[in-house]
């Protein structure tokens, strides 16, 4: 009887997250906890149907497994390295789906701060004369990310302005405003706060527009970061007010429990001026 229940379960699901992306984005800001259940369920059922062999579903499971490891990338490392690790399972024919898996399978070893793996990763999968524009794009701006941890700067601009250049072709507004996003975090470790503040509004306008709650959230509190180290303490707590209020919203305490302590930080700054 629970598996019965548990596979009508994902066939709604399934139903569900095929419908028109506009209801699924307005789900995503409502009631981004429901969202992520609808995902899981639906991504369980599709799951299913490639292990029994039906691929016709190939391209919907790499929608479904890219909405949801997107999700977890931003709320959740633990599920998302659980997520691409048992994806290594799933028996996958299209190139788009065994791409879109390659490239977070780079993604959980930068998690797991496995760099070079990551960086052979996303350095194969470049490679691949079948790879698509926007996963191309996505696997320029998270290779250029590795190097950026990995210390090598030079390589890291390069990769992040190849990548912007193919989403200002696309028109994409949501990974335009994550590649100024990451702009701007290289920006503030050079320390050119200037520089960096310029990026990540750009990058906040990019993510408004685009709709993009989560990014949008993190961006504002690097935007805190950089209000901080420019002095402007009232600028800065407000950006970090709005992001703890938000991850508060999708329960994610691991984003919360930074926004305090930085919070908490320039509430110290003010009190010993």
């Amino acid at each position: 009887m629970s598996s019965n229940h548990s596979q009508l379960d994902g066939k709604e699901a399934y139903a569900q997250v095929i419908e028109e992306d506009e209801r699924l984005a307005a789900l995503n800001q409502e009631d981004p906890v429901r969202y992520r259940q609808l995902h899981e369920q639906a991504l369980n059922y599709l799951n299913a149907q490639l292990i029994a062999g039906n691929h016709d579903i190939e391209s919907v499971w790499t929608a479904v497994y890219e909405r949801l490891t997107n999700l977890y990338f931003a709320r959740d490392t633990t599920a998302l390295l659980q997520l691409t690790t048992s994806a290594e399972s799933i028996p996958l024919q299209s190139a788009q789906a065994r791409n879109m898996r390659q490239y977070f399978q780079g993604v959980a070893f930068f998690r797991k701060a496995d760099y070079a793996t990551s960086l052979d990763v996303f350095t194969d999968l470049l490679t691949q004369p079948d790879l698509d524009t926007h996963l191309q794009a996505r696997a320029l701006n998270s290779r250029a990310v590795v190097c950026r941890v990995t210390g090598q700067l030079e390589d890291a601009m390069a990769g992040y302005r190849a990548s912007l250049a193919v989403w200002q072709a696309l028109g994409d507004d949501h990974y335009q405003g994550i590649v100024t996003l990451n702009l701007g975090i290289i920006s503030y470790n050079l320390r050119r706060y200037d520089q960096a503040d310029a990026y990540l509004r750009q990058a906040e306008r990019f993510f408004e527009v685009a709709g993009s709650a989560d990014w949008l959230a993190k961006t504002q509190s690097e935007l805190g970061l950089v209000q901080r180290d420019l002095g402007h303490w009232d600028e800065a707590l407000a950006y970090l007010e709005t992001y703890i209020a938000r991850s508060e919203q999708q329960e994610s305490w691991e984003d919360v429990g930074v926004g305090e302590i930085n919070r908490g930080e320039i509430r110290i700054y003010i009190f010993e001026r």
